[in-house]
């Protein structure tokens, strides 16, 4: 009886441990995908409130171009706050099947969300030069790398089953390791197409993530399909 208790109290301890990894990179996540709208102003047409000539209809007229200003801005805050949140969502499923850590899987997972947290800045740099190749290339860059880091981190822990369920599916890791590929690889392209000059090039992701993905869910339901039952 003494002997397993002990026991138990070591493994809660090795449980609480865990659960501060998690807690710790959803609160990275949360300030990082909530700083993206900081950057998103309010017009400023207070000095045509403030001045009586300024009719109604002249002040209707601007509002239109003043919110026009702002899609740049808009456009980095939704994809931005679509990669991170496909970040975190990728996050959320690998630590539901990773089952151990050790220092390696901290450190890795920590240079993960120092990727996360640039976010925020590369998003505000792309979004106030939106017609400029160096800062979609920055942008770009730190997007294909966070997800390469997470694809890092992914691939030390679910290596000969180190830190995850050894029951785990190998279709199951296959899978996940490609669909973590899928950003990195989009956002690789639309830093080739900056490099080459042409900004727009960073509307490929749209199609090349989702394409990503849903060639690894085929790949992995075919694996499953072809096994023996």
């Amino acid at each position: 009886m003494n002997a397993e208790k002990p026991q138990a109290t070591h493994q809660e301890q090795d449980e609480l441990q865990f659960e501060r990894i998690v807690f710790f990179s959803d609160a990275v996540f949360a300030i990082a995908i909530t700083l993206l709208v900081i950057e998103i102003k309010v017009p400023e047409m207070g000095h045509h409130l403030a001045s009586h000539s300024a009719s109604v209809e002249e002040l209707y007229q601007q509002w239109p171009g003043e919110f026009v200003k702002l899609f740049p801005k808009i456009f980095g805050f939704i994809l931005s706050f679509l990669v991170i949140g496909q970040y975190w969502i990728n996050h959320h499923r690998n630590f539901g099947i990773i089952r151990r850590f050790d220092r390696g899987l901290l450190w890795r997972n920590l240079l993960f969300l120092m990727c996360i947290a640039f976010i925020p800045f590369t998003t505000a740099f792309y979004s106030e030069y939106t017609y400029w190749s160096i800062p979609l290339m920055w942008y770009s860059a730190n997007i294909a790398l966070t997800g390469l880091m997470q694809w890092w981190v992914w691939k030390y822990a679910s290596r000969n089953a180190r830190l995850i369920d050894p029951s785990t599916n190998p279709h199951l890791i296959d899978q996940i390791s490609l669909g973590h590929l899928g950003v990195p690889v989009a956002f690789s392209l639309s830093f080739i197409g900056g490099l080459l000059g042409y900004p727009f090039s960073i509307s490929f992701t749209w199609v090349v993530i989702p394409l990503m993905i849903r060639f690894a869910h085929w790949r992995y339901e075919r694996r499953i399909a072809s096994q023996p039952v």
